[in-house]
């Protein structure tokens, strides 16, 4: 035999903890370019909808003050930031759960 059965299983091991690391970097990668393009999407509609809606500087019934075309960008700016927090937070989120996941723990028991 070429290898003993504690470096067989040893090698399987290794090969079956590099397959799962690619495989999350891969969903990571998808999960980021999704991300990517739902705040390409959300950018493109709010700036159609700034640029050539019909939002004018009038009272609403509840008495606050519209969007008018002037504070456009700055709400694509915070909407687009606001986006950008919420994909980092579930990424670190993701990742954490990830450290501290049971299944981590199950080869330290042996």
């Amino acid at each position: 035999m070429k290898y003993s059965l504690d470096e067989s299983v040893t090698i399987v091991e290794n090969k079956i903890k590099s397959r799962k690391i690619r495989k999350l970097r891969r969903s990571i990668c998808s999960l980021c370019t999704l991300c990517a393009i739902l705040i390409g999407l959300a950018v493109f509609s709010l700036y159609n909808y700034i640029s050539f809606g019909e939002v004018g500087s009038s009272h609403s019934v509840y008495g606050t003050l519209m969007i008018s075309d002037e504070a456009g960008g700055y709400v694509l700016v915070g909407v687009v930031s606001f986006f950008a927090a919420v994909a980092a937070t579930l990424l670190c989120v993701y990742i954490r759960r990830r450290k501290h996941s049971p299944a981590d723990n199950s080869s330290d028991s042996e």
